[in-house]
């Protein structure tokens, strides 16, 4: 083989290299703004469950509109939330989705 072809093998293996691992990271880096969890860890967003609309409700993990809404009927049906522990009353709302929700709730009791 000439020394040209080789050559020129090799620049197209370390392009295709090159772009494979900008792929890679392009998609860890979507994958990882996309999750709206890791959003939310890197804002530092907490829910106060005693003010928060049924909109401010939804942006939180394991939350949609139809627990937003449950949660805030909750509310105005059980008076303010004593603790966050309290979600665990609301239908629908089992550990798995209380687990992903809590870290980003919390109960100011603000009168």
């Amino acid at each position: 083989m000439s020394s040209e072809l080789i050559s020129s093998r090799n620049r197209g293996m370390g392009l295709l290299l090159v772009c494979l691992v900008m792929w890679l990271l392009a998609s860890y880096t979507w994958q990882r703004n996309e999750n709206p969890a890791n959003a939310l860890e890197q804002t530092g967003f907490v829910v106060d469950l005693n003010l928060a609309s049924e909109s401010e409700l939804s942006l939180l993990p394991g939350v949609g509109s139809k627990t937003a809404k449950d949660i805030v009927a909750y509310r105005t049906r059980a008076g303010k939330f004593q603790s966050v522990d309290q979600l665990k009353q609301i239908p629908g709302i089992k550990k798995a989705r209380f687990d992903a929700m809590s870290p980003y709730v919390t109960v100011g009791l603000q009168d």
